[in-house]
């Protein structure tokens, strides 16, 4: 929420949104501005390649919590990773839920793990490897 100040008192209180317009970053070049659907897979892929706490320039709540899960077994990152996953994400306004679709061992140190993020934009298809 961001107060508004008229005259030494508050005049309305408005919540704050992520926005859709950014530029495009790909292989560390940014590029032209993407809106929309792109801006958010965009955002998306950020979060989730971004530990929560782990960076001075991002807030507590900017981020995902990966590294608890290494060394961990299968059942363990079962039971939890969608939680992890929907609490990192559901802090954008444009995200609504997040559905685990499937979690797979690639190697004794390494998941690859599928979602569904629904979004006010429509459905986003992901899949992320986490390495130990």
């Amino acid at each position: 929420m961001i107060p508004t100040f008229v005259n030494g008192t508050i005049d309305e209180i408005r919540e704050s949104k992520y926005a859709s317009k950014t530029y495009q970053v790909t292989d560390r070049v940014i590029g032209t501005f993407i809106d929309g659907v792109e801006a958010l897979k965009q955002t998306i892929d950020h979060i989730l390649r971004t530990e929560r706490g782990a960076y001075e320039i991002y807030g507590d709540n900017y981020g995902v919590e990966l590294k608890q899960y290494i060394g961990m077994d299968l059942s363990f990152i079962s039971a939890t990773i969608e939680d992890t996953i929907r609490e990192a994400l559901m802090r954008d306004d444009r995200v609504k839920s997040v559905k685990l679709k499937s979690i797979d061992k690639l190697s004794i140190d390494s998941v690859k793990i599928a979602f569904d993020v629904d979004t006010s934009l429509g459905l986003i298809k992901k899949e992320i490897v986490v390495n130990a």
